[in-house]
């Protein structure tokens, strides 16, 4: 792996980073080469960094397996979050600043309108 600038000859640590903007994307740095990875299609691409930082020329992702193999346990080694339900029933008081606040909207208040006929 390449050295950074101002450090001696430890070993840099890949970076992680995973966006969910315009699809679901996962990437890792590990010295000059970027393992970008599309999870809603499976599809890689990997750059060299030395070579071609503006990323406009990608290498064959398979030839770099180590990458690979780091998305891969990275991946396997985070836990999903439970949805769970709210634990959290609010004072009363604060149930009126967050009302107030337009939060929350009468929530123990009747979904039919005041002096309706039954």
């Amino acid at each position: 792996m390449t050295a950074l600038a101002g450090l001696d000859d430890r070993e840099v640590r890949p970076i992680f980073s995973k966006i969910e903007l315009t699809g679901n994307w996962e990437s890792v740095v590990s010295g000059d080469l970027h393992l970008i990875r599309n999870l809603d299609t499976g599809e890689s691409e990997l750059f060299d960094w030395s070579r071609d930082r503006n990323e406009q020329k990608p290498l064959q992702a398979a030839a770099h397996a180590e990458l690979v193999a780091l998305l891969d346990a990275r991946r396997s080694a985070e836990v999903p979050a439970e949805p769970r339900e709210a634990e959290f029933e609010p004072s009363p008081e604060l149930r009126d600043q967050l009302e107030a606040l337009g939060y929350i909207h009468g929530a123990e208040s009747s979904s039919e309108p005041s002096g309706s006929a039954d």
